[in-house]
């Protein structure tokens, strides 16, 4: 009898243990850098009307095989953004920036990251990213320290936000601008990296 109960807590424990482990995993990690195809199947499930263009490499700065970059311009050919990765030299290294250099990522919010086109670009940026627990782990970080992790700045015009978190061993940074004549916050740029040194 005692040999059965020890055998059902056995059992229970195992499969609490099986449960624990399926719930920790992770997002795919995309190869880097980022092919064309893994940039649009990133973006195919979003809901941005946006077109995918690889810049050719004399675009770059640097000379740099491990680097690519890509523009996402809407319909009537306006920048709404551009993304830079680098990876793949030691198989572990990888950095990952968009920039979103126009209003599409605008927010009218009075807590500006409620904004769902806020919420969509962080878990588009995780998807591309890969490694985190969901697509929405970096939003979710981002919202619960919004308070105590913001460095602002400000000039006439503008406030610039910075906001700078590690969520899952990777770290993010998110920025944006406020303008002062109005209640509009615009998402300027989201990055990650992990084991990468500039």
């Amino acid at each position: 009898m005692k040999f059965r109960k020890n055998l059902s807590i056995m059992l229970l424990f195992c499969a609490l243990h099986v449960c624990s482990a399926c719930s920790q995993s992770v997002l795919p990690v995309p190869d880097y850098p980022l092919e064309l195809d893994s940039v649009q199947e990133a973006l195919a499930r979003t809901n941005f009307p946006f077109t995918v263009t690889e810049l050719p490499k004399s675009r770059f700065p640097t000379d740099n095989p491990y680097q690519k970059a890509y523009e996402l311009r809407l319909e009537d050919e306006t920048l709404a953004a551009s993304l830079s990765c680098i990876g793949g030299e030691d198989g572990g290294s990888r950095y990952l920036s968009i920039g979103f250099p126009g209003s599409f990522f605008s927010s009218s919010e009075e807590i500006p990251y409620e904004a769902d086109v806020w919420k969509d670009a962080l878990a588009w940026a995780a998807m591309l990213y890969g490694g985190f627990h969901s697509t929405t782990d970096v939003y979710d970080a981002f919202a619960e320290t919004f308070e105590t992790q913001t460095v602002t700045s400000e000039d006439d015009e503008r406030i610039h936000g910075k906001w700078e978190g590690c969520v899952n061993d990777i770290h993010c940074t998110i920025s944006y601008i406020q303008k002062k004549s109005s209640q509009e916050t615009v998402l300027r740029s989201v990055a990650f990296k992990s084991d990468y040194r500039e």
